[in-house]
């Protein structure tokens, strides 16, 4: 369910004459005004502003009669949110990214209102994720990994869990992609890979978590120091041979190295070709969805068709809003312009600070109930921290 928000900058900005600075001191007017029904009731709701420049935040909590909040702004670029909950606990969340406020204009941001909670949804989430990667005197990625955890109560089953990366990347401006977002709620990918499992063949309990890696082996030797062991992943991905380009018009042939003791996981769309599971810079948001029934012919059913620069038809694969389960908005600071993901699926963000920098994305825990539990508001802002280095996990 869309609603409009509005943002009306009135008046102008008014400069101070006396101040170096061309930003700071010239300041805006700023009145946010909520076009929402008056038969939603809300809880709470509250407006977050970040100024794209020092990163400084500032949160308002926004008046439920009158549903509007007034603030002075210096002149400068800024991303607004918008997050709160109605009465029966479905989710209130919107956002503009990037708005330059130079002058008088009005605003206008989407703001979704989420399905009410039920007992039946699907608590499988990701953990942690390594998608930076490091360097030991080149490049690595095959020791990227991620963590996949079951945060709910019940047992819950991997078969047929399907991981994916957006089309869009969100370094890019608004795109088709983008655009078919909001026009139908399906989210556009670019690569699909699916658990093996015929039903309930990998069981994942309460609290537990598995991983997945890139490649399932010891990575870590004395010319690669900064890599680690992942010969007890869970699971894994194996690409089939590929030649890429080396320069000067001669190729390069990859081979993957397949762990015979972990499973591998169906290639259903690839878009990697051997090179990693994950953009090491977070430009590709990951997600996790699933499908009911036979995943070929729903994508039959769900293709996006798109004219590249080449004039090309590629087609690439729509999975509706609601079938997802979990996603991150990953990302670099610095180089982000327009979210990949839905709001619904992850209002915040996930920053690495740049490329194999060997940053892992932790998220958040905390014991309840005499088990761990893991933080999940659908804010990876925050739900995630950046720690330095990721974990090794050995064959036992």
């Amino acid at each position: 369910m869309l609603i409009a928000l509005s943002a009306l900058i009135l008046g102008g900005c008014k400069e101070d004459p006396n101040n170096p600075d061309p930003n700071k001191g010239t300041q805006c007017k700023v009145t946010v005004q909520l076009g929402l029904d008056k038969e939603v009731e809300l809880a709470k709701l509250m407006l977050t502003v970040t100024d794209s420049r020092t990163l400084k935040k500032s949160e308002t909590e926004v008046d439920k009669k009158s549903r509007t909040v007034e603030l002075t702004l210096d002149k400068g670029t800024y991303s607004f949110a918008v997050s709160g909950e109605t009465v029966d606990h479905r989710t209130l969340v919107g956002g503009k990214e990037n708005v330059v406020i130079s002058d008088a204009m009005t605003l206008s941001i989407p703001v979704q209102i989420g399905e009410a909670p039920t007992s039946e949804k699907s608590q499988l989430i990701f953990g942690d994720i390594f998608f930076n990667g490091e360097t030991n005197g080149r490049m690595m990625h095959p020791d990227q990994y991620f963590m996949i955890v079951n945060n709910g109560e019940k047992t819950e089953y991997l078969d047929g869990v399907c991981y994916a990366v957006t089309a869009q990347a969100n370094p890019m401006p608004e795109t088709p992609w983008t655009k078919y977002l909001a026009d139908k709620e399906e989210l556009p990918v670019r690569g699909i890979y699916q658990f093996p499992g015929s039903g309930k063949e990998y069981p994942i309990k309460p609290g537990e978590f598995k991983i997945v890696a890139a490649t399932a082996i010891n990575h870590h030797t004395e010319d690669k120091p900064n890599s680690v062991d992942l010969s007890g992943a869970d699971f894994e991905f194996l690409y089939p041979d590929v030649e890429l380009p080396a320069g000067d018009g001669k190729t390069i042939k990859i081979t993957d190295t397949d762990n015979p003791d972990v499973p591998n996981m169906n290639i259903v769309v690839d878009c990697f070709s051997s090179t990693g599971i994950a953009h090491p810079r977070g430009f590709l948001p990951p997600l996790l969805f699933k499908v009911e029934g036979d995943l070929s012919a729903f994508l039959k059913d769900h293709v996006m068709q798109v004219t590249n620069k080449k004039g090309e038809t590629e087609n690439y694969y729509t999975i509706p809003v609601d079938l997802i389960l979990d996603g991150v908005e990953t990302g670099c600071e610095g180089q982000f312009k327009t979210r990949a993901l839905p709001i619904t699926v992850d209002k915040g963000n996930f920053y690495v600070t740049g490329c194999h920098r060997q940053q892992l994305a932790h998220r958040k825990t905390e014991m309840r109930n005499g088990r761990t539990h893991w933080i999940d508001t659908n804010d990876s802002t925050n739900d995630y921290e950046r720690v330095q280095g990721q974990k090794a996990y050995p064959k036992k």
